[in-house]
């Protein structure tokens, strides 16, 4: 075998690992999103998924995710339970760390969709 062929069936068993690698993540990523959506915020009644806290959901290795969110504002009292309440059902998924980034930046607003929910 030429050194073309090697290098074409190599990149061809790397191009079908990563859509695998991606399609196992999507199948994650909406279980997560499931998760999420389970976790209530005690002011509002409504799950944090929807309320648009989660900014971000980034796999760091198979076993780690970075949850990027926020709160409704920034001293929010219920803030450490919500991370808390994250990291217990993102850990029952099968994640051994779940790291979570506060951030601020962009300040919280409702999404389209809940604000047409409330009628807002």
């Amino acid at each position: 075998m030429s050194g073309r062929v090697i290098l074409i069936k190599a990149t061809r068993h790397l191009l079908y690992l990563h859509r695998y690698i991606q399609s196992t993540h999507m199948i994650q990523k909406e279980r997560v999103v499931e998760e999420l959506e389970t976790i209530m915020d005690p002011e509002i009644g409504l799950d944090i998924y929807t309320l648009g806290l989660i900014y971000d959901i980034i796999y760091t290795t198979e076993e780690e995710i970075t949850i990027v969110m926020t709160y409704t504002t920034p001293l929010c009292p219920f803030g450490p339970l919500l991370q808390e309440n994250i990291e217990t059902a993102l850990k029952a998924l099968g994640f051994g760390r779940v790291i979570i980034t506060l951030t601020f930046d962009p300040p919280w607003q409702p999404p389209d969709n809940l604000r047409e929910m409330m009628g807002v």
